[in-house]
């Protein structure tokens, strides 16, 4: 596994390095330079460490054919193998569909999708989730061209623009399974109408600011802080666990 980070703190390294020993994994750390991830922000709770994504490329060996990219506000929940085995089939990458924004030219989609001359029909993915053909990506220049639009045009959606204006078309769809995000369980109600995909969800992605270590009614969130407090030694400082923790998790 690796992580890609610009600059975390010790304590937080620690608690990664923790859970990869005690999960058997082979942890190799990355952290990416200031000046490799100097673009335009336009998030207040995204920092620039999203753009690391681009140089997955560069920082893993060129024996490494394929990646999974993951973002760091998921829960896994069951075996990642038949997303790992995926056959690409020929496309660049794999991604599941934004459900806020289907097609580039959705309300919310891709930017300038007329004025680069895109079918604003063509599927829009989310980015928080990728299985990457590495060999494509770094033949096709994915990270470089991402960058410079990201740096030219400053999209709202900043990283996850830049990859659906650059490999537009030459993407798989997952089944939304791989990349179950919020607007599927927001609600009680969401929560009952797409029970079957609840049922079945392999990772769940805490998109926006609705984070589990920032708010305790989120669906599998005691699960996601159950994880992070089994890194801790038993006789660690007495921390609020989530039982302590007001609310009630869905």
């Amino acid at each position: 596994m690796w992580l890609l980070h610009d600059g975390l703190p010790q304590d937080k390294l620690e608690l990664i390095r923790r859970a990869a020993s005690g999960c058997n994994i082979r942890l190799l750390e990355h952290e990416v330079l200031a000046e490799q991830l100097a673009l335009p922000v336009r998030s207040d709770y995204i920092s620039a460490a999203t753009f690391g994504r681009f140089l997955v490329g560069h920082i893993l060996p060129d024996s490494c054919e394929r990646v999974l990219y993951l973002d760091c506000d998921i829960l896994i929940l069951k075996g990642l193998g038949p997303l790992w085995e995926l056959d690409l089939e020929g496309h660049i990458l794999a991604a599941a569909v934004e459900y806020t924004a289907p097609t580039l030219g959705s309300e919310r989609g891709l930017e300038h999708v007329r004025e680069l001359g895109l079918p604003p029909l063509f599927p829009y993915f989310n980015a928080g989730v990728l299985l990457i053909d590495l060999r494509a990506w770094r033949q096709e220049r994915v990270g470089e061209r991402a960058a410079r639009y990201v740096a030219d045009r400053r999209p709202k959606r900043m990283d996850q623009d830049a990859l659906n204006a650059v490999v537009a078309g030459r993407w798989m769809q997952l089944d939304p399974i791989w990349n179950v995000a919020n607007h599927w369980y927001r609600t009680r109600w969401s929560q009952c109408r797409n029970r079957r995909l609840l049922r079945d969800a392999r990772i769940v992605h805490y998109v926006g600011h609705r984070k589990p270590w920032v708010r305790d009614d989120l669906w599998q969130g005691d699960q996601w802080l159950a994880y992070l407090w089994s890194l801790f030694p038993v006789a660690e400082p007495a921390v609020a666990r989530p039982s302590d923790r007001p609310g009630r998790f869905r």
